[in-house]
């Protein structure tokens, strides 16, 4: 059922310009495809999945999935760590981090405006616009994951 789930995520956002198969051999692309198919999984504090995630612990695991790199757990360590960007240079398979001058939240741009991540014990992994309600002010950057 998840699985399903996933794939008509996919779909449904591929209309949107995010996991398109046209840029299916990116890196970017890669890391929101697998993303997506965590959407439904519970949040869990300090987890790292893949049956339960917290924030960073999603970005940890998704980018490993996706590229064989491992960062570490915690938001503010992953975006210590980074390269980071501007967000005129934002793309699908980025990092966004959140609160000023310190990263406790952190979230994988997917293109066209959203967000997906694990956001907390009642809604899990999801998939949220960047520039709504509480994320548009809280952002404290963007940053590239190693390529």
């Amino acid at each position: 059922m998840r699985t399903r789930i996933a794939a008509l995520l996919i779909s449904a956002l591929s209309l949107f310009g995010m996991a398109t198969p046209a840029h299916a051999d990116t890196t970017g692309s890669r890391i929101v495809r697998i993303a997506l198919t965590q959407v439904g999984k519970p949040y869990v504090a300090n987890t790292q999945g893949p049956h339960a995630y917290d924030c960073s612990g999603f970005t940890q695991w998704v980018i490993r999935k996706a590229t064989g790199h491992t960062y570490v757990h915690s938001s503010r360590a992953q975006y210590r760590s980074m390269l980071r960007i501007p967000a005129s240079k934002i793309r699908p398979g980025d990092l966004v981090f959140f609160f000023r001058n310190k990263a406790h939240h952190v979230g994988i741009y997917a293109g066209q405006g959203r967000i997906i991540h694990a956001s907390n014990p009642k809604r899990g992994v999801v998939v949220d616009r960047l520039r709504a309600g509480w994320f548009q002010h809280h952002i404290t950057g963007y940053a590239r994951v190693n390529r």
